[in-house]
């Protein structure tokens, strides 16, 4: 089961379908912790965390919809299948996340270098704003 875990071990639709149902098991997992931890540590800042996790919810029964259309219809599943293991999609991603790298630093160091003249905080919301701004310039990268 472990196996498929990582897509380098994807060899047929049906290693795929496994691949793509165990993705979704963490998913649900990872959501569930997510909103759990979010509503255990709220500090006054309920009408936030009550907006992300609306917005948590949408993205994932639209992500939910579209693991079922792919899941049950044979030809998407082989085309998404040939998506996922294809080595140019996966030297981009590696160039994307070598990118996210670069800026990640920079913004570390531009906030020491900062930190140093006055105290700098950052806060759940920040941290937010800058993971959903990761996550949208990764999909715009791999857009067809």
């Amino acid at each position: 089961m472990f196996k498929y875990l990582f897509r380098k071990n994807i060899k047929t639709d049906s290693d795929y379908k496994k691949y793509r149902l165990i993705e979704y098991a963490i998913m649900v997992i990872a959501i569930i912790a997510t909103a759990i931890l979010e509503l255990k540590l709220a500090s006054g800042e309920m009408d936030f965390i009550l907006g992300f996790l609306l917005g948590l919810g949408i993205v994932f029964l639209g992500y939910s919809l579209q693991i079922f259309r792919e899941l049950s219809n044979p030809e998407k599943l082989h085309a998404a299948r040939i998506k996922t293991t294809d080595e140019r999609r996966k030297q981009l991603e590696l160039e994307i996340w070598a990118q996210v790298g670069r800026v990640l630093t920079c913004l570390i160091a531009i906030f020491l270098v900062v930190s140093i003249r006055q105290s700098l905080a950052l806060n759940n919301q920040m941290l937010i704003v800058i993971i959903y701004a990761i996550l949208f310039y990764r999909a715009y990268r791999l857009r067809k």
